[in-house]
Formats: C-alpha cells, sequence, structure tokens
C-alpha cells in the first residue's frame, strides 16, 4: 500500500501494476492512496486518470489543514485512510500558512513543512519508506524529529529526501526531548549561572 500525497499518481501506479503482473498474485493488488488539497485539481486527476490505471488508485479530495509536533509546526491533510502503508511520497499538500491563491510563479511559496509522516506513524506500528519532493523545509523538520542520520538528500534528483525504514520509533523529538535537542544545537555561553557573571569589576 503506497500513500501519494501529491500529483505523480500515474508513474507510481503504473509501476506497481507492472510487478503486480510479473509477481503473478492476483490476491494482492497494490493500491496507491492518492489526496489533493485543491479541489479543481482533484476534478482534473479524477477526468484524466487513465482507465487502465484507475483500478490501482485511490484517489481523494482532503482538506489542508494546520497542525504541529514537539516544536515543528506545519500543515497535513485532515482525513488520511488508515491503512497499512509501506512507501509514502510527500509533495502535499501545499507548504505554505497564507490562504493567498497559489502561484506557481511564486518562489516564496513554501513556508512551512508537512507533517502527514507524523500522523500516520503515530495510528499505526509501521516501517515506511519515505521519499519528499524538493521540500527542503520538510526536510530539515524530519532531520530534527528522527535524527540528521535518517535522511539522505540527492542533489542530482531534484534534492529528494529519502528515508528508509522509518517507524514512530525512531522519533527522537517529542513533548520531554525537546530541550535535551535544543541543549544539543544551540550552544550555550559559558558562566552564565556564576554569581560573579554580571559582576562590574
Amino acid at each position: 500500500m503506497v500513500l501519494k500525497l501529491g500529483s505523480t499518481s500515474w508513474v507510481i501506479a503504473d509501476a506497481l501494476r507492472k510487478n503486480w503482473i510479473e509477481d503473478g498474485r492476483p490476491d494482492e493488488k497494490p493500491t496507491v492512496v492518492s489526496l489533493e488539497d485543491s479541489p479543481d485539481w482533484y476534478s482534473r486527476a479524477r477526468s484524466a486518470l487513465p482507465k487502465p490505471l484507475a483500478e490501482f488508485v485511490d484517489l481523494r479530495q482532503a482538506n489542508r489543514v494546520y497542525d504541529h509536533y514537539c516544536f515543528i509546526f506545519g500543515v497535513r491533510y485532515e482525513n488520511i485512510p488508515d491503512f497499512p502503508y509501506e512507501l509514502m511520497w510527500v509533495d502535499g499538500p501545499v507548504a505554505r500558512y497564507t490562504e493567498k491563491d497559489f502561484d506557481w510563479s511564486d518562489t516564496e511559496y513554501e513556508h512551512t513543512s508537512i507533517l502527514d509522516l507524523i500522523r500516520v506513524l503515530q495510528r499505526r506500528d509501521l516501517r515506511l519508506t519515505v521519499l519528499i519532493d524538493n521540500l527542503k523545509r520538510t526536510q530539515i523538520a524530519y532531520a530534527c524529529l528522527f535524527g540528521p542520520q535518517k535522511i539522505t538528500t540527492f542533489p542530482y534528483w531534484s534534492d529528494i529526501g529519502v528515508m528508509e525504514n522509518v517507524s514512530k520509533e525512531d522519533l527522537i523529538a517529542n513533548t520531554t526531548s525537546y530541550i535535551p535537542i535544543f541543549s544539543r544545537l544551540v550552544p550555550r555561553a559559558k558562566g552564565w549561572h556564576s554569581p560573579t557573571f554580571f559582576n562590574s569589576k
């Protein structure tokens, strides 16, 4: 089961269809769950989906909502179907915190991170392969929440970020652990707690 958050469902669905045919396991048909937050883009995707791929795609319109986890704020889809996902492709919803209309010519539209991965992992004991589109803030957020060793970016593939075998047990950040994370990331000045630190003499 693949959770697709964005607009490349056709390619993934076609790859799953071909693998399914080659594997010869008719009772284990793979599915791409594809979410679109724009009603217009959802309608276009629904009408343009090729018939041979339609049976492999569960296309849904889902609203974009604001969310936060620990010290990271961002957006996510409102209702993500609860399935035993194996692969997650993150490139939606549009990562912005303003309500202005989306404009492809606006290079500063990405103002926040996408938090669907956190909520998906919290619901089930999953181990996922995660592909993150060229969303640098989201990649930085995941590096903070899971640790930088869990994510690799491939600059020659449009800065695609990859996380392998990731689960909720890999979350190093939570409501109680952000203080030690802060202590490791932000250097402290020496002597602040000394009684003579502010002594003018």
